[in-house]
């Protein structure tokens, strides 16, 4: 029976001191932090680039609807961003957004120039997760590439998913349904949307929002590193401890927004640092959650009687960019025997 359909063994208590204590040790001491602050930098330059494709995405799904949109944004903003802060969070996204005007053909090619520069941040993962794994990067350029535009891709429809539903109201569902319900007899369907379900849906949609944010990191999880895990797991301990550490970063920064940030000495420049801050929080957790992961399959594999304590058992998804970089750096020592040899000839 395949290592993918067996059934994997539960851990121990003495198990899940193995795995926490192996995380306590390799992440704060082997530079996890350091590999979070490498996925800030790319955050931060990605930032722009995933507004703007969320913000063409979301003008698609409403039907090219801008104004809709715009409209939502204010909303959004209206309610969770505190007061202060409101007219430089609109600034900002009126900054980013306010270049994208045109028909669908100009949305659409905006959304292929913004996914390709929001990869960068999903790459940038990449790298991180083989680190975690210990794992070389084995796949083509081409190859590499093209998944992970197709990853940010669907990353970024699952924001979107978060923020409708976030947003779901009245004004959404008249823009979406309200000029096809009548032509195709929806009415009643309308109907019930707007006096039953959207009531309900204040309640719901937490849950649902939380369901949309695992996929994403279980998605994430799954297809950034070059290994082929076992099967694809919809809530792991790691992605239970990342969203966890997400939902704590994510309160944190509201409350000193909402109780802190006025007693700072450096005003706004402060208020940027604690953004930073909690970019690099934000990495920190999906690092953090990832190498739970990777420790949880160790202390399997070592019940399993593999021998897994210097590195885990799980196959590459491919080994031929390996093999052309061992290849290369091959040819590159054999070109610096051939320099040694002249120099010492001379």
């Amino acid at each position: 029976m395949s290592t993918a359909s067996a059934r994997r063994p539960r851990l121990s208590s003495h198990g899940w001191r193995y795995v926490t204590g192996r995380v306590a040790h390799e992440f704060w001491l082997g530079g996890g932090p350091d590999l979070a602050a490498k996925l800030t930098f790319f955050t931060v330059m990605s930032f722009a680039p995933t507004i703007l494709a969320i913000y063409s995405l979301a003008t698609l799904v409403l039907a090219n609807n801008a104004e809709l949109v715009e409209s939502l944004i204010a909303d959004f903003i209206a309610g969770y961003v505190p007061g202060e802060y409101q007219e430089s969070v609109r600034g900002v996204l009126e900054m980013v957004i306010g270049s994208q005007r045109g028909g669908v053909v100009g949305v659409i090619v905006g959304v292929a120039v913004a996914l390709w520069s929001a990869s960068a941040y999903v790459r940038a993962f990449s790298r991180t997760a083989n680190t975690v794994y210990g794992q070389p990067e084995g796949r083509s350029i081409p190859r590499l590439w093209a998944t992970m535009f197709l990853l940010t891709f669907a990353l970024l429809v699952g924001m979107v998913g978060i923020l409708v539903s976030v947003m779901l109201n009245e004004t959404v569902v008249n823009a979406t349904l309200g000029l096809i319900a009548e032509p195709l007899g929806l009415g009643g369907t309308l109907d019930f949307l707007l006096g039953a379900f959207l009531p309900v849906w204040r309640w719901v949609k937490w849950p649902v929002i939380l369901a949309l944010a695992t996929v994403l990191i279980a998605v994430l999880y799954y297809f950034t590193p070059n290994v082929r895990q076992a099967r694809f797991r919809w809530l792991s301990v790691g992605a239970f401890v990342a969203l966890l550490g997400l939902a704590l970063v994510s309160g944190g920064f509201w409350l000193y927004l909402s109780y802190f940030s006025s007693l700072s000495s450096y005003g706004a420049i402060g208020t940027i640092l604690a953004f930073m801050f909690v970019l690099w929080g934000f990495n920190m957790m999906l690092v953090l959650g990832m190498k739970v992961d990777v420790e949880v399959e160790r202390a399997r594999q070592l019940k399993e009687g593999r021998k897994a304590e210097r590195e885990i058992h799980l196959p590459p998804r491919s080994t031929r960019q390996v093999e052309r970089t061992e290849a290369m750096q091959e040819r590159l020592e054999e070109r610096g025997r051939d320099l040694r040899k002249r120099y010492l000839a001379d």
